[in-house]
């Protein structure tokens, strides 16, 4: 699994958590249904958690971690997203015209409306935010590795923080209380 995506599921795992969900609600991806097999036993990979997912122990230090883990990633995350929007503006197209021109890349029976100036912007944009998502993605690596734990106990301990409400009790009771809004000054 990626990190990055690993790490943005535990991100919303946080999130959940942290809003005070219990985790029985379930995401758009986990609410495909496909059909069951006819043993009556459950496919892998339906979206389930895996017997035991709330059997799985977690340290106080690795919950610790896993938090700070998660924090740093929002970050990152939301530190890079601000980068990429200005990198898409620096090559002269607004963040509107670049995902359109985007789609229609991916859509290969959409006709590019796109003139060869602004697929030239486009091209350059798109590199620069490659560029971004790699550099982000060293620097989520680092922080894992300098957390100390491994990609799967990470897999692991969201597992777990889905399927265990004594573990999302845990968690809460570590998170640091959100800062106040600050009002502008008048």
């Amino acid at each position: 699994m990626n990190l990055r995506l690993l790490l943005s599921l535990a991100l919303v795992s946080l999130l959940a958590v942290s809003c005070g969900g219990n985790g029985d609600e379930q995401t758009d991806e986990e609410v495909t249904e496909e059909p069951m097999p006819e043993s009556g036993e459950q496919a892998p990979g339906m979206g389930q958690m895996p017997q035991g997912a709330a059997d799985i122990e977690v340290s106080d230090d690795e919950l610790e971690a896993f938090v700070a883990l998660s924090q740093e990633v929002q970050e990152i995350n939301a530190e890079i997203q601000q980068e990429m929007v200005t990198a898409v503006q620096e090559e002269g197209l607004d963040v509107q015209r670049f995902q359109e021109i985007q789609q229609s890349q991916m859509n290969p029976q959409a006709e590019t409306t796109a003139s060869e100036a602004e697929m030239e912007q486009f091209q350059a944009a798109n590199e620069r935010i490659s560029e971004l998502q790699q550099e982000a993605q060293t620097e989520m690596d680092e922080l894992v590795a300098e957390k100390g734990i491994s990609e799967q106990r990470l897999q692991e301990i969201n597992m777990a923080l889905q399927a265990s409400p004594e573990l999302q009790q845990r968690l809460r009771e570590m998170m640091p209380a959100p800062a106040a809004p600050t009002q502008p000054a008048q």
